[in-house]
């Protein structure tokens, strides 16, 4: 399974309050799928989401 994202890239959450962040890690859920840890800016948490959830920003 390919991932979208890569370390690094810069997202905001599609369907929350379109928080800014950064990926910081990628890795595989029981299931299979693709499961991302996102530092969020102004936060400083770490949030786990899907790919579905996530938006490249473009800056």
């Amino acid at each position: 399974m390919a991932s979208r994202f890569v370390i690094g890239d810069k997202v905001h959450q599609a369907f929350s309050n379109h928080a800014e962040g950064t990926v910081v890690a990628i890795f595989k859920d029981r299931a299979g799928g693709l499961r991302y840890a996102v530092e969020m800016f102004g936060h400083r948490t770490i949030q786990i989401v899907s790919e579905g959830s996530l938006v490249a920003r473009d800056d």
